[in-house]
Parts: C-alpha cells; sequence; structure tokens
C-alpha cells in the first residue's frame, strides 16, 4: 500500500465485505480517479450479491446470507443515496441487502412457539450466522473441527459474526422516498401516501432517525436530486408523517423525545445542489452550521423538551446556497 499514491482506509472488514472506502488522495491522483475505483469497486460488488432470484436469501444477499449481507450491502445502499447517476437499481438491491439477513433471527409470537427454525422460548430472539440453503452442506466453523459440522437448511445454529451484520444494518436503516421509473412513487422502509401535492411518508425502518429523498431532476435523469436528513439521538415519531412536496420545497415532520429530559440533539443536513433551505422547530427559525462533513454539510441544534416538536425544512425563494464556511443565524441582524 505504501507504493501507491493514496491512503485507502476500509471501514468495515479485510475480507472483501466491505465497500465503503475513505480515500486520502495524493496530488497527482485526480478525483476521477478515485470515482473510477469506487465504480469498479461497487461493479465488481454485484459478482457476490444476490439480483436475478427474488427469494428472501439470495436478494441482495452474499452467497451464503451471512453477516455480509449487510456490510457489503452498506456499500450498494449508500452508492445510490449518493453517488449513482441513475439510482434506481442500486436502491432496489441496497435496501434488499439491508432487510436480508435480519431472517437469521429466530423470533415469534407465543402461537408460534417462538419461530419457526428453532422453536421454544429459549430460543426467541437467537440469531444465526449464515443461511444453509442446500437439504444439508457443510458450516465454516468445521475447517478447524474434525469431521467438519454438517448443519440441515435453514440458518446455522452459531452466531458467530452476525453482531457485525446487524451493526452494518443498523448503519443503513433509513427511510427512503423515490419515484421509481416502473413503480412511481414508492417509500423503502415505510408506508406512502400520494395525494395531489404532497406526499406523506411513515417511517417504519426500524430506527426512524434517517430521511432521504432522491428525485429525479426535470430536464436532466442522469443527475437526480438528493435530500438527506439524520438525528443524532431521539428521531421521527413512531406512526406520524414526514410530509414532503413533489419539489422538494418542503418538508415537516414530528419529533419525538426518546429519553424523556430537556437536552439538545443535532439535526445533519444534505440539500441538493444549488438550493437553499431554512429549519423552523415549533414555528422558530434556526441557525444552520457548517459540518465539514460532505456527507451532511449542514447541521442545526434542536432543543429538545418533553412534549414532541414540529420540524419543518423549507426551501428559500432565493436560491442562495449556504456556504459550507458561514454560519447562518437568523437572530442576526
Amino acid at each position: 500500500m505504501a507504493e501507491l499514491p493514496l491512503k485507502v482506509t476500509q471501514t468495515f472488514t479485510t475480507d472483501g465485505a466491505a465497500l465503503d472506502w475513505n480515500i486520502e488522495l495524493h496530488p497527482v491522483v485526480k478525483r476521477e480517479d478515485s470515482r473510477a475505483f469506487m465504480d469498479r469497486q461497487l461493479a465488481a460488488g454485484h459478482c457476490v450479491r444476490g439480483w436475478l432470484e427474488a427469494s428472501y436469501y439470495q436478494l441482495g444477499a452474499d452467497g451464503g446470507l451471512s453477516y455480509m449481507a449487510a456490510m457489503g450491502g452498506s456499500g450498494i445502499l449508500d452508492y445510490a443515496l449518493n453517488f449513482a447517476p441513475r439510482p434506481h437499481d442500486w436502491l432496489q438491491l441496497g435496501y434488499a441487502s439491508y432487510l436480508s439477513s435480519w431472517c437469521l433471527i429466530n423470533a415469534g409470537p407465543p402461537e408460534s412457539n417462538y419461530g419457526f427454525w428453532f422453536p421454544g422460548k429459549e430460543n426467541d430472539g437467537a440469531a444465526g450466522w449464515q443461511f444453509m440453503s442446500s437439504k444439508y452442506g457443510n458450516a465454516w466453523m468445521g475447517s478447524s473441527f474434525p469431521g467438519g459440522v454438517r448443519v440441515p437448511r435453514g440458518p446455522w445454529h452459531y452466531d458467530g459474526e452476525i453482531d457485525l451484520g446487524f451493526g452494518g444494518a443498523l448503519r443503513m436503516a433509513a427511510t427512503v422516498l423515490t419515484r421509481d421509473p416502473i413503480f412511481d412513487w414508492c417509500a423503502y422502509g415505510g408506508t406512502l401516501k400520494v395525494a395531489k401535492d404532497t406526499l406523506s411518508i411513515v417511517p417504519r425502518d426500524g430506527l426512524r432517525q434517517r430521511f432521504h429523498a432522491i428525485l429525479d431532476e426535470p430536464n436532466d435523469a442522469k443527475s437526480p436530486r438528493r435530500l438527506k436528513i439524520e438525528l443524532d439521538r431521539d428521531g421521527f415519531a413512531a406512526g406520524q408523517n414526514i410530509v414532503v412536496d413533489r419539489a422538494l420545497k418542503k418538508i415537516s415532520f414530528t419529533l419525538e423525545n426518546r429519553t424523556g429530559d430537556n437536552h439538545a440533539t443535532g439535526l445533519w443536513l444534505a440539500f441538493p445542489e444549488k438550493s437553499s433551505y431554512s429549519i423552523r422547530q415549533d414555528g422558530k427559525q434556526l441557525a444552520l452550521k457548517p459540518t465539514g462533513n460532505w456527507d451532511y454539510p449542514l447541521r442545526a441544534e434542536l432543543n429538545v423538551a418533553r412534549k414532541p416538536a414540529r420540524i419543518e425544512i423549507v426551501q428559500e425563494l432565493a436560491a442562495k446556497p449556504v456556504r459550507a464556511d458561514i454560519v447562518v443565524d437568523p437572530n442576526s441582524k
């Protein structure tokens, strides 16, 4: 690595599961080189990820539906949310990766005896390491065990590294609004109601802390508008709508206090290019501060009380983008 004119740091593991790279460029390495490298990595990820068959143990998963399903899938979804000029295929595959390995959790209501694969209350909530799709086969841990370890079809009865996979999945958890060229308006990780001028999304991704909207530009299908919201803590109120207008000019939601005390939480924001927005909490405009983070260039601090708060993100009529080196304080003269 020392001979290469760039420094590469891998976020997750060294076994090829990770596709999320941090690249510090050398002066002789062009931005185009970095982008080409990333595109090749993501294309290579397709070689080890199911996309032809729609079975729950193949779609979006690695070869054995293991802990790597979500870890590598994190790069697929990140590419869709931030980079892909045509994001819809990447969104479908990336979100399938997010959902895939949760099926390794053995769980169910009492009437099902707490799970299909390993029934019994003592097994409720346990997770397998990988999925055996064959009728019978060898498990990885058998390589160091005399005679090997044979397992039947279904989740392995060893948890192994699945905690790493669930960690990757929690980093992916988000509700994503888009307009698919085949399926039209849809919300990944949420329910959606479409009205004449607005879209109402109830987030159900498991965390309710991230929301993304990816919509095609009216005159440029290769450059979609991207808007991203993430909360430091607390979350979007359970069962309450995130309301978005079709042009992404206004987004509103109810913030729930998850700890019951008075505190501050950060609202991280990334807006479509060449656009400017203001943030209001219960009608009061908040200051926007630069973060130095390309993923979320701006941040507003929310003062969270015990009762829910109404947050509004409204596009400014004068398209004056907020500079990343200037603090915008609505109370300053």
